[in-house]
């Protein structure tokens, strides 16, 4: 069940629309700045899904995702990429990392529900 949603950007604007979509989606939602912010936040609260962005300036998202899949305490987290990377051989690497989805920015409440959807299918089938 996905009632707890991380969502990590570092983009201010993007950090606040991802939040406000959620949020009138009905999902309890807590907001990252980048991803030191989304690992402290982690360490803070239990977390159904993440909606993660990859460009990054702190730690870059690739690097995240494979700290979380690593961490016995965050790899059963399904996590929901969102990025404006168009490179085929890093998008290729994040799928082989085990994410629920790719959601090419920019994105829609639609988009977003729609891989909430798939998450919760996911979650069901693990």
């Amino acid at each position: 069940m996905v009632e707890k949603i991380l969502f990590v950007d570092d983009d201010l604007v993007a950090l606040k629309m991802g939040e406000l979509m959620l949020k009138s989606l009905g999902y309890r939602v807590f907001a990252a700045v980048g991803g030191e912010s989304a690992l402290q936040v982690l360490e803070e609260e239990e977390i159904d899904l993440i909606f993660l962005d990859i460009m990054m300036p702190d730690i870059y998202g690739i690097e995240v995702l494979k700290r979380l899949k690593k961490n016995p305490k965050f790899s059963h987290i399904p996590v929901v990429v969102q990025t404006g990377v168009r490179n085929k051989k890093e998008l290729e690497e994040i799928c082989k990392l085990g994410v629920v989805g790719l959601m090419a920015k920019p994105y829609s409440k639609r988009d977003m529900k729609k891989m909430i959807e798939k998450a919760k299918i996911k979650d069901a089938v693990y």
